[in-house]
């Protein structure tokens, strides 16, 4: 595999939404949420390509009139059926073709999460650089152990998910957290190889609440502009 000294940025922002429609550049404090996403990676100034992969022509619109670069994708890869891992290949597929080799660094930054800062991404890519783990994702803490989680069964019946678990005490429970869906950083060639953003060498770096809101309902859209007008005050 050839492998091209260059970092890029990969923003999926297909068209199609269900439980909040148009969700890749609803606005919110005034501005498409894509904006805030393509800004704050423009301004880590640490990729030579910032790439967002749709078919949908005003997502197209937005992309470039905040300062990315627009790849195209099939109406297949905008499918529900598609996934991250499918769109990255696909970039990354066309990098190759593009350019004779594959870049050797490339950071996911999903759309929907634009609450995170040029900071975050230039940490949780110097956790990368160390040389410590080829996986780099953000995560957050859960409001509430999912170690008391109850099943619900067919006939309303409830039982503990984890009973071997749930009834021991808090810090005798291993310490679970949650993907935040905002930074993925991976070395392209344990990628390609594993096949998966959850390598078998991934480290974490821990999002506050505050910039961890992932927009999916249309509750998500009123928290991200609470944060985000308060942000702006301060």
């Amino acid at each position: 595999m050839l492998l091209k000294d260059k970092t890029i940025a990969i923003i999926p922002a297909r068209g199609g939404s269900k439980r909040l429609p148009r969700k890749n550049i609803v606005e919110v404090a005034g501005r498409p949420v894509l904006d805030y996403t393509v800004k704050a990676a423009i301004e880590s100034r640490l990729f030579d390509h910032i790439i967002v992969s749709t078919e949908d022509a005003e997502i197209t619109e937005v992309a470039e009139a905040s300062g990315a670069e627009v790849w195209r994708r099939s109406d297949e890869l905008a499918s529900d059926l598609a996934t991250m891992d499918d769109v990255v290949k696909d970039v990354l597929k066309t990098f190759n073709s593009n350019y004779g080799a594959f870049p050797k660094t490339f950071c996911c930054l999903l759309a929907t999460s634009a609450l995170r800062t040029t900071e975050d991404i230039r940490n949780s890519f110097s956790l990368l650089k160390q040389g410590e783990c080829d996986f780099v994702m953000t995560y957050k803490e859960y409001e509430s152990s999912p170690h008391e989680a109850l099943r619900l069964d067919e006939n309303g019946h409830l039982a503990p998910m984890w009973p071997e678990i749930m009834f021991r005490k808090r810090w005798d429970r291993p310490h679970l957290v949650k993907d935040a869906g905002s930074i993925y950083w991976l070395d392209t060639k344990s990628f390609l190889e594993e096949n998966t953003f959850f390598g078998s060498n991934l480290k974490g770096y821990l999002i506050p609440p505050e910039r961890a809101v992932d927009l999916d309902v249309p509750s998500d859209l009123e928290l991200m502009e609470y944060y985000m007008t308060r942000r702006s005050r301060e």
